[in-house]
């Protein structure tokens, strides 16, 4: 359940990041785009209830280990907007991009959920290797 906040991670450019509060975590790849969307402070509609932090995610996957360190469970999308824990419980919310489609538009995004015996190392390899193919 991770109450404490220090079993769940999200991907950024050095590899598993303690994601440990509820701040939101974009897309490296997308983050200038996002930013055109903030005032001039730097803030979103949306501040005053999930900040923003300036480490961007990587990939697009979260990941968590039981609290006796024996199982982890992870999601992962292929595309994605955001990364977000704790909002304010023991959530995992990874935001998968689907753009702004036109009526009777449709976009494919894959992903995977991922729950088996091992460790946050184990599950972002297994997520990696899912998004090389």
């Amino acid at each position: 359940m991770d109450l404490d906040h220090t079993r769940t991670w999200f991907v950024d450019r050095d590899g598993l990041s303690l994601l440990n509060q509820r701040e939101i975590h974009f897309n490296q790849r997308y983050r200038e785009q996002i930013g055109r969307e903030a005032d001039r402070d730097g803030k979103y509609e949306f501040s005053h209830k999930w900040p923003t932090d300036p480490a961007n995610a990587e990939i697009g996957a979260i990941i968590r280990e039981s609290d006796d360190g024996k199982w982890v469970a992870g999601i992962v999308w292929d595309d994605f907007l955001s990364a977000q824990g704790h909002n304010p419980w023991a959530c995992m919310h990874l935001s998968v991009r689907v753009g702004a489609l036109e009526p009777a538009e449709s976009v494919t995004r894959r992903g995977r959920i991922y729950l088996f015996e091992g460790n946050s190392e184990d599950c972002l390899d297994r997520c990696r290797a899912f998004l090389k193919r």
